[in-house]
């Protein structure tokens, strides 16, 4: 079905009729029904992760009353003998009895969804427009990386040391390894991989609890929900396993391994670019060896399970389900890593041509014009997708400092924006942020225009949004992270 507006959607979930192509069309479309759509019973395990990675605090309360607990329903006391001259049945009563509870039950998701959709629309962030605070890290500082609690964690690839940001102050320092790369478990607990010294910081309440020696040339891992960390190893051809503070396995794989990824089920694959595979790895053993194209690059995950490999050396991707290559799709030339819609929509850019393939299935149902130098897109909470172009402009090519607009199968717009501009980053009220490396401002879009243009410090990396909707830009040039509000 297609919903007008959000008040069919909303009349579809209430009714209980909604099908899971229609909840992924709500959660695309109607951003303010995610949490209506979070508690609704038949909302598949998978959409529901997708929501859940969303880090949407109305979203999050929507899963806490999902999950908590419901006490049952009192059945009411019989009703007084009718006034009416027509007598029910005691089949009567007793249906009607039986009605009663359903009746509560449905007027109390009710509430809880307005409530929620109320407070969601009262507590959506808005746009920033200005630098209100200039955080001191160390040199070389990397992309914030946010903890469950909203904690930040700075990597300083210049200094060997993290950077932790509490309430916009820096309140520890931390010496790890060499040039440190930063990733956080879902319980807060922090793994720092050394990629120039070969080892893995762990990092609770602010103290490095074990250094663990891992392979030749770490590359930054992948976290289990359980809390398992894979690492690849690209010069031995390892990938190792730690739990806790302890190195569990070391696996060997295919020839230079890159980042894992891990799948709802717990499987773990893990790219080989030079070798043209996958690895499948089942617990802490290597199961299987999958045959991609050319030169696979990054891979990405759907809610599903199936796994998308774009091949930049034959401009196709691979499509990888339940462990076995399952399609090959031409797309453009120099495909860069796909992202996936919530209704299954796979957006793919390609830089040598300069276009963005549209996957349905296993079909390329658009290929639509862009900018040159695209970069992987991103998409907003309304399901507007957003191109940056022309990151790898050198001086010569200055034209491309633009960022594309997809609405459908069309390029609608077209936005000016800095030099050199970042892969698009959303917020979950809507905005969109880019940061221009080669002018150091962030540009603001909301819709197709520029709201804003922020100076930042010197070379600055991708923004990061928190999900009450702050956004923090780091700059290794200057060693800060400015925040935006």
């Amino acid at each position: 079905m297609t919903f007008h507006n959000e008040g069919e959607a909303l009349a579809a979930l209430m009714s209980g009729g909604a099908s899971p192509e229609d909840l992924r069309e709500i959660v695309t479309g109607y951003p303010h029904l995610r949490a209506a759509v979070t508690l609704y019973p038949a909302t598949d395990t998978a959409l529901l992760g997708w929501l859940s990675d969303l880090g949407d605090p109305a979203v999050a309360q929507a899963l806490a009353s999902r999950q908590r607990p419901q006490p049952p329903q009192p059945t009411p006391p019989p009703p007084p003998p009718p006034a009416s001259k027509y007598v029910q049945t005691t089949e009567q009563r007793r249906s009607r009895r039986q009605l009663i509870p359903a009746i509560v039950a449905v007027t109390v998701v009710l509430a809880v969804v307005a409530t929620i959709i109320g407070y969601q629309r009262l507590t959506a962030p808005h746009p920033a427009t200005q630098v209100i605070d200039t955080i001191r890290t160390g040199n070389g500082a990397t992309p914030p990386v946010i903890a469950p609690d909203g904690t930040l964690y700075v990597g300083n690839l210049g200094e060997s040391t993290v950077s932790v940001i509490t309430g916009n102050h820096v309140t520890a320092t931390i010496p790890v390894g060499a040039t440190p790369w930063v990733a956080v478990a879902d319980d807060g607990t922090v793994y720092v991989v050394n990629r120039d010294d070969d080892t893995i910081s762990v990092i609770s309440d602010n103290h490095v609890t074990a250094t663990i020696p891992v392979g030749n040339d770490p590359c930054l891992p992948a976290i289990a929900p359980a809390g398992t960390v894979y690492v690849s190893n690209f010069g031995d051809d390892t990938v190792s396993v730690i739990n806790g503070n302890r190195l569990t396995a070391t696996i060997p794989v295919r020839k230079n391994p890159e980042y894992p990824v891990i799948a709802p089920d717990g499987t773990v694959y893990v790219l080989s670019v030079d070798d043209r595979t996958v690895s499948v790895i089942s617990g802490n053993r290597f199961t299987d060896v999958i045959i991609t194209g050319d030169h696979p690059d990054l891979p990405v995950i759907a809610p599903d399970g199936t796994l998308y490999v774009a091949n930049t050396g034959d401009n196709t991707i691979s499509v990888i389900k339940d462990k076995h290559l399952t399609a090959t799709i031409p797309v453009g030339k120099g495909p860069s890593l796909p992202v996936i819609a919530p209704d299954g929509t796979v957006y793919v850019t390609s830089a040598g041509d300069g276009t963005v393939s549209v996957i349905r299935g296993n079909d390329v149902t658009a290929t639509i014009p862009v900018g040159n130098d695209p970069m992987p897109p991103v998409i907003a909470r309304d399901g507007t997708v957003y191109v940056g172009d022309g990151y790898n402009d050198d001086g010569i090519n200055d034209t491309e400092r633009t960022v594309s607009v997809i609405r459908g199968h069309d390029a609608t717009a077209t936005i000016p924006v800095g030099k050199r501009p970042s892969r698009p980053v959303a917020a979950p009220d809507g905005t969109i942020y880019v940061a221009n490396a080669g002018d150091s401002t962030v540009s603001v879009i909301s819709g197709n225009h520029v709201t804003a243009t922020i100076p930042v410090g010197d070379n600055p990396w991708l923004p990061v949004v928190a999900a009450d909707g702050s956004v923090y830009v780091a700059s290794p040039g200057g060693g800060t992270v400015s925040v935006l509000g």
